[in-house]
């Protein structure tokens, strides 16, 4: 880790180099993260791409002809995998990867 100058000196930031990034820990969860679509069937990434979209269980449920039920069930087993507590969450952490389809 380095200090660096503004032009004029009037700020001060941090700039971090590859190795001391490394020693702080920041690339120890790239790995994991990498490797989150691995687990995850297609259906699993159109409904998480539909909880992104702001849909609700029931409109989810009507669109994939899944019950209520089986909703709840697959994104509780997509949090589990994902390691979210909340399907929001997960959709997140799917979005953040570039897993789910824009739209």
């Amino acid at each position: 880790m380095r200090r660096a100058r503004h032009a004029e000196g009037a700020f001060d930031h941090i700039v971090l180099d590859a190795a001391s990034m490394r020693d702080a820990g920041v690339f120890d969860d790239i790995a994991s993260h990498q490797a989150i679509g691995a687990d995850l069937h297609q259906r699993d990434l159109d409904l998480l791409t539909m909880e992104w979209q702001g849909l609700s269980t029931k409109e989810i449920s009507q669109r994939t002809g899944m019950t209520a039920a089986s909703v709840d069930s697959r994104f509780q087993r997509i949090n589990s995998r994902l390691k979210c507590q909340i399907r929001k969450a997960s959709a997140k952490r799917a979005a953040a990867q570039g897993l789910l389809k824009p739209g």
